[in-house]
Order: structure tokens, then C-alpha cells, then sequence
């Protein structure tokens, strides 16, 4: 039991051995029975798991109300609790163990009182966790504090609350300025030993007093109710009391029927929290005000539910009848992504310099296989060429969705000093260029349409440059700054820019390459194999996908477990 001795103002109050409050589960389990606090955050495991404090969180108010009684004011001047506030600044999880640090401020106010201040702190981390001010005032508690006023209003169980509470479910939005809930309760001598069991279990070493009514202990329990009716009653569910202050008229009396009253007088939009006005008034005849304070209480937002499984049911790529551009589209990593894009369902339009044949036998075998597509002339470094196939693609389908820049100029190496200036402009005119001119001639389309996709190929060659491959590597990594510039800059018009990244893709690019380097890129490689021009179109299909929509100024790599690793 703590000591009692007289306390000067600015003293810190010592109490061997240092009193320490473990938050059991059974602590607060009775905690709950006690003040009718069951609210899922403190109660339900599952629920406190979803929330941002991801685990159990213990009563705010359990504390304090054990730091009042195991350092009682009235252990210097025997009465009631005129006034008690507090300030939660640190959550306390089930299974922390408390320390509690106490100092006497001294006389508060015109009226002989005393004025204890106490810091709450987790004994592991030493971090404050909830800080409390309490005032008692001088005069003795009268009998008549005591005794039941007439015979059969003292209840026989324990429980503060009158009545069970069943837990509401307000959220921020639905709560209005001026709305009121409250609760009953009476404090009854089984009340008192309920909370004198509670104090001798969590409390380490040492016992609770064998009497609590002279000690301010029915006030404490009235202020209790703060929590119960914050995280039962106003908001209930998804409260979380940050702060309260509560001041004592007269003394609560055992056995008497109060009603604890909270009025939202406060919204705050930029925190998600409400004051709310709190009233204790006596049961009958007068009402009479006994207790006013406030409270403030942030209200958290509820778990978010994810999709349910017949929403992702139906959930596809949502490619069918999309209109798609495919530059440099008759051969390699072009001509496969056309073809898959189509047996997703895409109409297709393939794009070609020179090689028609080529362009035509794609569309054909698109057509063959139930698709739609049509070749599309145009050099992409001509911008009026450009418009034509836009124009052309838009007369055909009526619009375009989707632009693939693939065109490139070619992979053949060429030592930097031999590299003429007009040698590196065609390889900018064409990656660059050409992206820029489809790009410019789409995106207003794409912006009537309410959001698009444009995914441009790229290379890991911008990471590890090969040598003699200025000129590509320069390129390339234009392209990827031109990429990133788009994506910040349409996100707004729901217009997704991505890049593909592969690493070496064996196609008529690279055949100039020495058989023993490709298979030497293979063996190095994670995988044991080089990349596929399928194995490309897929990553493009996915970025022109509704799977991709949230997906903007990223690149896809498509390397088998190669650096880089993005």
C-alpha cells in the first residue's frame, strides 16, 4: 500500500517500491465488466487487428483511474475528486507494463484542495503514454456519501452502466453538430469491490486500500464512464478518446442514478475528431447537475473491406474492342505484341516503314484468327505521316486507346568515334521522335475518351550499356525521361504511361551478335534463357490492361532475374 505521508508542493512523491501497473488480459477484461466498456477495439481481436494500432489496445482510461487510487490525493486531505483530466498521448496494447510517476503541485484555486499531477509511462520505453491532473477537494466526504438513499435502489451487481450497452457505429461524416447520447449509471459498494479486485490484481506488489469510498473512488468510477460512452454510446465502434477533463459539483453518492450526457458541440474536418460536451446529471426529481467537462474524440476510420470474390470474378483485362497502335509493328517484338493484343480482343492497328509484307501477313493471320487489325504506313519521324495513320486508325475505328512505341532503328554497334552526329540523329528521330510525334497526335483523343495507355519499349541496355551502342543506349534513355515526363504529367487525365525493359530478345535486331555472346547472355542469366518476343508482349499487354490501371511512370522489366533489379 502506498505511502501516505504529507506532501510539499513540487515534491515528487516517492512509494517504494516503484509502483508499476501490469495490463493483463484479465485486467482489462475486468476493466470492461466493471464500466461496461466493451468496445471492439479493446474487446474483439480480429477487429483491433484491422485498425491502425494492428493489436489489442487497452482502455485509456484503466490507467488513470488505477494512478488515482494507487497514489490517492486523499492521503494528504481525506474527500472527494473535484476534478479530473487527462491527455492520452501514447496507446497502451494488452500486456504493457506501467509505471507511475506522481508529483504534489499544491493548493488549486480559491478553495483548500490538492493538486496532484501524474505521468503515466511504459516501463520498457520510458515513453509517457498518458498524463493526468487530479484535484481533491479538503472537505471529508459526508455519511450520507455513503449510504444507499433508500432501500432497493442499490443494485446488487457490480457493473457501473445501469443496463448492458450495445456498441454504436458511428462514422465521422454521419455525425451532426448537436447530437446527443447518454448513459446510466449508479456506483453500488459490489461496484467499489469489483474495482478494489481490479487494483490488487494489476497493481505489482502491494495492496489497493480495503476502503475506497473516502477516497474519491466513486468520482474516479463516474469519470470512467468518459470511455464507456465515447467507445459505446458517441461515436462508439471506431473511437478513439484522446482527451478529457471532467469537474465535480458535489460528490457522486452510492446508489444514487446518474446520466452521463455527451453533446457534440465540435467537428474538426483536417483531424476527423469531435469535442463532445459531457453532463452528469441525478436521476428524478431536479435532474441536478452534478459533473460538466468535455472530451475529445478522434474517430477513426473503419477497416477497409476489400473487393468480394464475385466483384474480381468478373474482373478482365477489358481489352476487347480497345484500339490499339503498334509502331514498328510487322516483325519481331511489334508483330507478336499485335497478335496478342488481338486474341485479347483488341482491333490493331500495325504499323510498318517498309516491310508491308510483312505488316499485311500480321494482319491476315490476326484476321484468321477471328481479330480485326489493318496495316498502317507511316515513318513515325514524319509528323504528318504520323497524323495520316492517326487520322486513318480513327476513320477505321473511330478512335485509339491504346499506342505501343516500339519503332527503333536499328542495334548495330558503332565505336563512338566513328559516330557521326547525323548517325545519332536518325536513332533520336526514330525512338524519340517517332514517340513523340504518336504520342502528340493521340493524346488528345485519349484525353476526349477520358484516360489511355501509352507503353514504350525500352531496353536494360540504358543501365548496362554495351559498348559501340551510344547512339541505341541515347536513345533509349530519352525515351525513358520522355516516359516519366508524360506519366506525371497526365496522370490527371487518367492517361497511364509505362516503359518495357527487356534484356537481350533474339530477334532480326540482334543477328549481327556472335552466336557464342547469345549463348552466354543466356547461360548468364537466372533463368537459363534469353527473353521472347512473347515474353515481351505479355508485359505490354498487362500495361494496356485494366490490371495496369493504378500503374503510371514505371518500368516493367523483362530480364529472367537480370539486374536491374527496379
Amino acid at each position: 500500500m502506498p505511502s501516505r505521508t504529507e506532501a510539499v508542493s513540487g515534491e515528487t512523491v516517492t512509494q517504494p517500491p516503484e509502483p508499476a501497473l501490469h495490463v493483463t488480459p484479465a485486467v482489462v477484461d475486468r476493466f470492461a465488466e466493471l464500466t461496461g466498456d466493451r468496445s471492439s477495439l479493446h474487446m474483439d481481436p480480429a477487429f483491433a487487428q484491422r485498425s491502425m494500432y494492428r493489436q489489442r489496445v487497452a482502455h485509456g482510461m484503466l490507467p488513470v483511474v488505477c494512478a488515482a487510487m494507487l497514489f490517492p490525493p486523499s492521503g494528504r486531505v481525506s474527500g472527494s475528486i473535484t476534478k479530473i483530466a487527462a491527455r492520452f498521448l501514447k496507446p497502451v496494447y494488452v500486456g504493457d507494463w506501467l509505471v507511475i510517476d506522481a508529483r504534489a503541485v499544491g493548493p488549486s484555486g480559491a478553495e483548500p484542495s490538492t493538486e496532484i499531477e501524474y505521468a503515466i509511462k511504459n516501463r520498457d520505453s520510458g515513453a509517457v503514454v498518458t498524463t493526468v491532473q487530479v484535484v481533491c477537494g479538503a472537505t471529508k466526504r459526508a455519511e450520507k456519501d455513503f449510504r444507499t438513499p433508500q432501500a432497493g435502489r442499490e443494485s446488487t451487481a457490480g457493473p457501473l452502466p445501469s443496463s448492458p450497452l450495445t456498441e454504436q457505429e458511428w462514422q465521422f461524416d454521419g455525425i451532426e453538430k448537436g447530437q446527443q447520447a447518454g448513459l446510466e449509471f449508479r456506483v453500488t459498494a459490489e461496484s467499489l469491490e469489483l474495482f478494489r479486485r481490479l487494483l490488487l490484481e494489476g497493481r505489482e506488489g502491494g495492496q489497493s486500500p480495503d476502503d475506497l469510498r473516502g477516497i474519491g473512488a466513486p468520482d474516479v468510477l463516474a469519470a470512467s464512464l468518459v470511455s464507456t460512452f465515447a467507445g459505446m454510446c458517441l461515436p462508439g465502434k471506431y473511437a478513439t478518446l484522446t482527451d478529457f477533463v471532467i469537474t465535480f459539483a458535489e460528490p457522486i453518492r452510492l446508489g444514487v442514478s446518474y446520466k452521463l450526457t455527451g453533446t457534440v458541440e465540435h467537428k474538426s474536418q483536417s483531424t476527423g475528431s469531435v469535442t463532445e460536451g459531457l453532463a452528469i446529471r441525478e436521476v428524478g426529481g431536479g435532474s441536478r447537475l452534478v459533473a460538466t467537462g468535455k472530451a475529445g474524440v478522434r474517430v477513426n476510420e473503419p477497416p477497409v473491406r476489400g473487393p468480394a470474390v464475385s466483384a474480381l470474378r468478373d474482373l478482365d483485362l477489358q481489352l476487347k474492342d480497345k484500339v490499339v497502335v503498334v509502331t514498328g509493328g510487322s516483325r519481331g517484338i511489334g508483330a507478336t505484341t499485335a497478335k496478342l493484343l488481338a486474341l485479347h480482343g483488341a482491333r490493331v492497328v500495325v504499323n510498318y516503314l517498309q516491310a508491308g509484307r510483312e505488316a499485311e501477313a500480321v494482319v491476315a493471320e490476326i484476321a484468321e484468327a477471328g481479330g480485326s487489325a489493318f496495316a498502317a504506313q507511316a515513318d513515325v519521324s514524319d509528323r504528318a505521316q504520323v497524323r495520316r495513320m492517326i487520322a486513318a486508325a480513327c476513320e477505321r475505328y473511330r478512335t485509339v486507346d491504346v499506342l505501343v512505341n516500339n519503332a527503333t532503328a536499328d542495334f548495330y554497334p558503332v565505336p563512338f568515334m566513328e559516330l557521326t552526329w547525323d548517325r545519332l540523329q536518325r536513332d533520336l528521330d526514330v525512338t524519340l521522335k517517332g514517340a513523340f510525334n504518336c504520342c502528340q497526335e493521340v493524346i488528345p483523343t485519349m484525353m476526349k475518351n477520358g484516360g489511355g495507355k501509352i507503353i514504350n519499349l525500352s531496353t536494360v541496355a540504358t543501365d548496362d550499356p554495351p559498348p559501340n551502342q551510344s547512339k541505341y543506349v541515347v536513345a533509349k534513355s530519352a525515351l525513358m525521361g520522355l516516359t516519366r515526363s508524360l506519366a506525371v504529367e497526365l496522370a490527371a487525365h487518367n492517361i497511364q504511361v509505362n516503359m518495357v525493359a527487356a534484356s537481350l530478345v533474339e530477334t532480326d535486331l540482334v543477328k549481327h551478335l556472335p552466336k557464342i555472346f547469345v549463348k552466354g547472355m543466356q547461360n548468364d542469366t537466372p533463368m537459363k534463357r534469353n527473353a521472347t518476343t512473347t515474353d515481351v508482349a505479355k508485359a505490354v499487354v498487362f500495361l494496356a490492361s485494366a490490371l495496369s490501371s493504378f500503374t503510371t511512370g514505371q518500368r516493367l522489366m523483362v530480364t529472367g532475374g537480370n539486374p536491374p533489379f527496379v
